[in-house]
């Protein structure tokens, strides 16, 4: 059976979906189940990193949130949008999703203080593009850079790619050597302000982020789990959480996908009204960018 393999660094885009297609050609969203085998298990729990020490957090009463949009690329006709002058005291967090190793074709990223990513930082995991992910975030202006991975990061949830590495390099890529980019060695800071979340959080200006990565299963890609497991990883995030990241959306907030179906998780939608996070930023679904106030 031909299985679909890796796309390069900068993959073309399909025609017909405007996905990555794979190197023999076909499109690794269009493609039929039947050229990707169906994996044994759906999913692997991996424990959850270390969460750096608590800062003394903000009460999320005294905290005022302003959300400004800049859109996604600048389309033609459009003038690009410009960010009002950020008040004394505030504290500015941009926030991009999906750049699937396109993150150097991006016009413009607003400067600020903590720079947020909900995953899906490469095609499928490449360690060429997280690396080069790395140096792009390493020179970016911001103190702090926030990040989770995303179904198509499979070479960091180890793993399924042990398991189904096949399906997306001809020669395997090294988990431990692509997670390590975004980790601090043990008993030093995070390096140039990267902060890599999975089920964990930080806090940064008295302000607490938690980010996970799961999602629900969707084209068997990484991070994806079942029902129970996926409830019980959205139950572990904190009450305290002010903002919460997240790659797969809550239920009915921009999470619809072709033919009409919802991509969103209900159980994620019911945590996030428990635990009322000031913002709640994701990605995954890419036509439905924007924001939803509730």
């Amino acid at each position: 059976m031909n299985h679909p393999i890796a796309t390069p660094s900068y993959p073309e885009v399909c025609s017909s979906c405007g996905w990555y297609r794979a190197l023999k050609g076909e499109c690794r969203l269009c493609a039929k189940d039947s050229l990707i085998s169906p994996p044994k298990e759906l999913g692997h729990v991996l424990p959850p990193l270390p969460s750096p020490p608590s800062m003394g957090l903000r009460k999320k009463e005294d905290l005022r949130v302003v959300v400004q949009s800049v859109g996604s690329q600048p389309r033609k006709g459009k003038t690009e949008r410009v960010l009002a002058a950020k008040k004394e005291g505030a504290v500015r967090f941009v926030c991009i999703s999906d750049t699937h190793g396109r993150h150097r074709l991006l016009p413009s990223i607003p400067d600020g203080d903590v720079l947020i990513h909900t995953g899906d930082i490469t095609a499928s995991g490449e360690y060429s593009q997280l690396a080069d992910f790395a140096d792009f975030l390493h020179n970016l202006p911001h103190r702090h850079k926030v990040l989770i991975a995303g179904n198509h990061d499979a070479t960091l949830h180890a793993p399924f790619y042990k398991e189904h590495s096949f399906r997306f390099h001809e020669s395997p890529e090294d988990s431990w050597k692509c997670e390590s980019l975004f980790k601090a060695k043990e008993g030093e800071e995070a390096s140039s302000g990267i902060h890599y979340l999975r089920d964990s959080s930080v806090t940064l200006f008295g302000i607490k982020l938690y980010g996970s990565p799961w999602c629900r299963p969707y084209h068997h890609w990484a991070f994806n789990i079942e029902d129970e497991p996926r409830k019980a990883l959205f139950e572990q995030i904190p009450s305290d959480t002010h903002i919460l990241l997240t790659h797969n959306p809550p239920k009915g907030r921009r999470s619809q996908v072709e033919n009409n179906v919802d991509a969103g998780c209900g159980f994620l939608l019911k945590k996030v009204f428990e635990v009322k996070p000031l913002v709640h930023v994701f990605g995954h679904v890419h036509p439905n960018y924007g924001k939803t106030i509730d």
